[in-house]
């Protein structure tokens, strides 16, 4: 049991000082530009250590997203009630709070430098999750325009507020930045009715 512990360990303390190489390379280089030489020497690991866990550099970097993005997934959980007006969703706090954790992550991948599809991607989590939690809207009652129209909107706009977020050094916490999200959603969802 302990040696497994330690094996464990060792490989999950690989992978983290591979996927930090590849963040902070991606933000000096550009990902096209780097190699899996780079990451290996600027994680401090061989390349057999690499290739134990990844085939290659898209695959360091697919098994990131999908790791951070499942992560996002999980802030939006079950069905909660809706806050009192004035209140955060608990589900925003949540995100917030999982961009902070994942800030450097967020930062360079939303950035020119970053891996052009992220952001689409980021894009698809938000939609499905305001899709799946409609808990978090106001009922939809009749809508000024199409209900997929208002996902596709509110989708990109988390986006970019998130960027922005980030690229101004979290400025805010994470609970008030819900809390403005929130207000935005409803305002939003409002006036389109």
């Amino acid at each position: 049991m302990l040696v497994e512990a330690k094996l464990d360990a060792r490989i999950k303390r690989s992978r983290k000082l591979l996927r930090d190489a590849l963040v902070s390379l991606i933000q000096e280089k550009g990902y096209d530009r780097l190699t899996v030489r780079d990451i290996t020497e600027r994680a401090t690991v061989n390349r057999s250590t690499f290739y134990q866990h990844y085939r290659d550099k898209e695959d360091l970097l697919r098994q990131l997203v999908k790791e951070v993005l499942d992560e996002l997934r999980s802030c939006f959980g079950e069905t909660e009630p809706l806050p009192k007006d004035g209140d955060p969703a608990p589900a925003f706090v949540r995100m917030f709070e999982h961009f902070a954790q994942n800030g450097d992550f967020y930062r360079v991948m939303l950035s020119e430098r970053g891996f052009p599809r992220f952001q689409f991607y980021l894009e698809n989590v938000m939609r499905v999750a305001m899709q799946k939690r409609k808990d978090l809207l106001p009922p939809q009652g009749e809508w000024a325009v199409p209900f997929d129209f208002f996902l596709h909107y509110i989708s990109s706009a988390h986006t970019g507020m998130v960027a922005w977020w980030l690229q101004g050094d979290m400025a805010y916490s994470p609970k008030y930045m819900a809390t403005q999200l929130t207000r935005l959603i409803r305002s939003t969802a409002q006036a389109l009715r």
